[in-house]
């Protein structure tokens, strides 16, 4: 599938300055993560705006894991950018860097003597070393090592798991679970063209069970929380938009009101930040 037909979108996470766009925060502009053999993994990345190194963090490990290379930080395994004394930065074009080609940093993760289990990883650019406030742009990696043990995927110890819906030219995610006063269950998805959360293209599916969950049916009738219903008996919906679509060519324009724009799809645009 592939994951990189763009549209832009607008996405309303939180309130940005004009001020802060003009200072230019890190954005990752292109990454990508190739599994060389069993234990070898390259990272690829590039990033613009005020993007001063690099970065690997471990936010998920088998407990006590040491990982050589890396070392502690509040809580998180950080890759040795300092080698001797102990940095997070990784430099374009350092000792360290696969890629002499500027504005581009490489490098090969060897997993080979990490404890076996499941791990992942951040990995980005920063706005460090530099004396202002901490900000970066990253993705998450996630990393098998080994044939771990299942991790539990429910705190019901005689639970039965079952596929719902299943589609391999989309992408199933944001499930909600209703239950109705008579019982039945009911659940309602996106299905979305590519697994990027700022897709455009794609729709929804809602289905209910009669069976407590074994087997299920399009709905054929509104999926209603009735958690939510008040007493005179109107029902209420609260939730935030995570995004909105627009055209391209309002981009300018929307940098200028203090937007952080970024890409989807061709004739697009995403705001990050929106006032």
């Amino acid at each position: 599938m592939n994951l990189t037909k763009a549209l832009f979108a607008v996405h309303l996470l939180g309130s940005v300055s004009a001020l802060s766009m003009m200072a230019g925060e890190p954005n990752l502009t292109h990454f990508e993560h190739t599994a060389l053999d069993d234990h070898r993994t390259k990272i690829v990345m590039s990033a613009e705006g005020d993007a001063k190194s690099y970065f690997i963090r471990v936010d998920k490990r088998p407990e006590g894991a040491d990982l050589p290379g890396f070392f502690e930080s509040q809580g998180f395994a950080i890759f040795n950018g300092g080698r001797s004394k102990d940095k997070a930065f990784l430099m374009d074009n350092g000792p360290l860097d696969e890629d002499a080609t500027d504005g581009v940093f490489a490098i090969t993760l060897n997993t080979g003597d990490w404890p076996e289990g499941d791990y992942m990883l951040r990995v980005g650019a920063s706005n460090k070393p530099s004396p202002e406030k901490y900000k970066d742009s990253a993705r998450y990696i996630a990393i098998k090592v080994g044939n771990p043990a299942p991790a539990p995927i429910s705190n019901l110890p005689k639970a039965e798991h079952a596929v719902v819906w299943k589609n391999e030219d989309f992408y199933a995610c944001f499930p909600a679970l209703y239950v109705f006063p008579d019982g039945r269950l009911g659940t309602r998805f996106s299905t979305k063209a590519t697994n990027s959360h700022m897709e455009s293209l794609g729709g929804s599916q809602s289905l209910i069970s009669s069976d407590g969950g074994t087997t299920w049916e399009k709905a054929n009738e509104p999926l209603i929380e009735r958690r939510w219903q008040t007493k005179d008996g109107h029902l209420v919906e609260a939730f935030a938009p995570g995004y909105i679509y627009v055209d391209a060519a309002k981009e300018e324009e929307l940098k200028k009101a203090g937007k952080i724009v970024e890409p989807v799809r061709p004739g697009s645009s995403l705001i990050t930040g929106a006032r």
